[in-house]
């Protein structure tokens, strides 16, 4: 049957679990053109009362989940398209969640409730595409009618993204998920980010390891060191100093053979063979704030200073330098921290 709503369309479609609602015949639709949209997870406080003590105690936030409701429209459904829908929004499924505006990353969800359908009694002979056939009322139930779904994260509050760089999105990104390249995915291309493997000599005193983080919320990383074969003397430590926030963690690595796999999230340390190891961390958590705490440059703000004159309205200057470039910021119009 032909849909009146294509796939992707912005703000009208969501993908769950492979499926594009617009193919099933469903779209998301709003009553006064507003659509509800997530600013912050959902959180609760822990906060307590002490006698004797005027308020209470602040002593963290925790982030326990984040909800996505779709009022929806379904459109002239067969029988077999509505038990298809059915089976698509099973209590039982867990799947991605896809919203169209944010085609780069998805939640892992599952329907946490779903309102009953106030549908229509139409039959396929009284449908716009069958109306010219006839006026009689034989004909194959149809369902049109509204309904409201609510799908709630699983694991992580925040959305994964589907790929590393840029260069990944752009190439990969529709042919393995079926979604468009959005440029605010936060991610750099290839060539600009910090490079994911790095040569760590025993006993290094010092080794730089730049990271960044292109979502909105700050995140712990996993570390992979490989150290195939061998084991650990004692007392040996491994220290992460995260330069942005001037905190330190301490991982001790005694004994343990072969290949580690750092969680910080967990604060557990894991071996090639599986062992798990518990209370080996030291010190702060590791954390790595989102990319409101990049500069950005603006590539409209860029000139080259050979070719553009001077003048308090640009910011930015572009100076060659031998084969590279580097970029002055005039500090009179932008104030930068050593950061």
């Amino acid at each position: 049957m032909m849909r009146v709503v294509k796939a992707g369309e912005l703000f009208a479609t969501f993908n769950f679990d492979g499926k594009d609602c617009a193919d099933m015949g469903i779209y998301n639709i709003t009553s006064g053109s507003v659509y509800v949209m997530n600013i912050e997870p959902t959180f609760s406080d822990n906060k307590l009362e002490v006698p004797a003590y005027d308020g209470k105690y602040y002593y963290g936030t925790q982030i326990t989940g984040q909800q996505f409701q779709f009022t929806c429209f379904c459109h002239d459904l067969l029988s077999s398209e509505y038990d298809r829908m059915r089976s698509w929004l099973s209590p039982r499924k867990i799947g991605r969640l896809i919203l169209s505006d944010q085609t780069y990353k998805y939640y892992l969800c599952k329907v946490v409730s779903i309102s009953t359908l106030g549908a229509y009694p139409l039959t396929t002979i009284q449908t716009p595409q069958y109306s010219e056939l006839g006026s009689t009322l034989e004909g194959e139930v149809v369902y049109t009618g509204t309904f409201t779904v609510t799908f709630e994260t699983v694991g992580s509050a925040y959305g994964y993204g589907f790929s590393y760089y840029r260069d990944d999105l752009i190439y990969d990104a529709r042919y393995k998920y079926g979604v468009d390249y959005h440029y605010d995915s936060g991610l750099l291309y290839r060539d600009m980010s910090p490079k994911l493997k790095w040569d760590i000599n025993q006993n290094a005193d010092k080794q730089p390891i730049p990271i960044y983080n292109p979502g909105s919320a700050a995140t712990s990383p996993k570390y992979f060191l490989t150290h195939t074969g061998l084991t650990f003397p004692d007392h040996s430590f491994i220290q992460f100093n995260n330069a942005m926030t001037g905190s330190s963690t301490i991982i001790d690595l005694s004994n343990i053979t072969g290949d580690i796999i750092i969680d910080t999230i967990s604060q557990i340390l894991e071996d090639d063979s599986g062992g798990i190891y518990y209370g080996r961390f030291q010190g702060t958590a590791m954390k790595i704030d989102p990319y409101r705490m990049v500069i950005e440059l603006p590539e409209t703000f860029v000139f080259n200073e050979m070719e553009h004159d001077w003048n308090e309205n640009v910011t930015l200057y572009l100076h060659e330098k031998e084969d590279s470039y580097e970029v002055w910021i005039d500090p009179r119009l932008i104030t930068v921290s050593a950061d």
